[in-house]
């Protein structure tokens, strides 16, 4: 599993399009890159930890975002993955659920 500094929080903005933001208000879903993505999407992950339903263009605002850092959604390191798609409260470390496992 990677430690929280290595997650990415994205979170649902007022315009209803989902960003990455450390520090913006609200709830926070925890992925652990973009090769994450198309799993946390498949899976409702994002409606689970905003409560919420998360709109359609999620996978490709995220998917943006991620191209804006500069990480490709290469599915390459999907190993790493495993066990570190984490959803939960922007509130605490101690508030994490598990969104996926990437196989198996």
């Amino acid at each position: 599993m990677k430690p929280r500094p290595e997650l990415y929080r994205c979170v649902l903005a007022a315009d209803s399009r989902a960003r990455i933001d450390a520090s913006a208000a609200g709830r926070g879903a925890w992925l652990c890159g973009p090769e994450c993505l198309d799993a946390a999407v498949m899976r409702r992950g994002f409606d689970r930890a905003w409560r919420a339903t998360a709109p359609t263009s999620v996978g490709q605002d995220l998917r943006r975002a991620f191209n804006g850092l500069g990480l490709g959604t290469s599915v390459e390191d999907e190993s790493e993955c495993m066990d570190a798609g984490y959803l939960g409260d922007a509130g605490g470390a101690t508030h994490e659920t598990m969104l996926m496992r990437a196989k198996g």
